[in-house]
């Protein structure tokens, strides 16, 4: 990854003598640099007295809350939708829910050639038909 250069003794030399005249000649800054500093140094020492007070943040109502706590209006909507499918069920009171036990589910699911019991791992009734 690293390249050999190839320097000749005079350009060595030659480097040499900028890195030392570069070491001897220190820069100095300028009066009008160092006022300048000296003023932005006093002007940020005069805030170090005074007290911030922070502003008071406003105050939530115990809906938003409530609804800050569950998870905002996205988790809101999903409750809400939830809810209602829950009540139309609990009213409607559909034959699916209630009619049917395991057997008829199972004799149901074979007539209708329905794929639950091959994801279980009963692959037997396809075959047969």
């Amino acid at each position: 990854m690293t390249k050999k250069l190839n320097m000749t003794p005079e350009m060595d030399a030659e480097l040499d003598a900028l890195f030392a005249q570069a070491r001897d000649e220190a820069p100095v800054p300028s009066a009008d640099l160092l006022a300048r500093l000296a003023q932005d140094a006093a002007q940020t020492q005069a805030s170090f007295g005074r007290v911030v007070e922070a502003p008071l943040a406003p105050r939530m109502s115990w809906w938003a809350h409530l609804i800050d706590d569950i998870g905002g209006l996205p988790a809101m909507g999903g409750l809400v939708a939830s809810a209602c499918v829950g009540i139309y069920l609990g009213f409607v009171n559909p034959d699916f829910a209630t009619g049917l036990s395991s057997t008829e589910t199972e004799v149901t699911a074979e007539a209708a050639g329905v794929m639950s019991h091959a994801l279980l791992g009963d692959l037997s009734w396809i075959e047969e038909g």
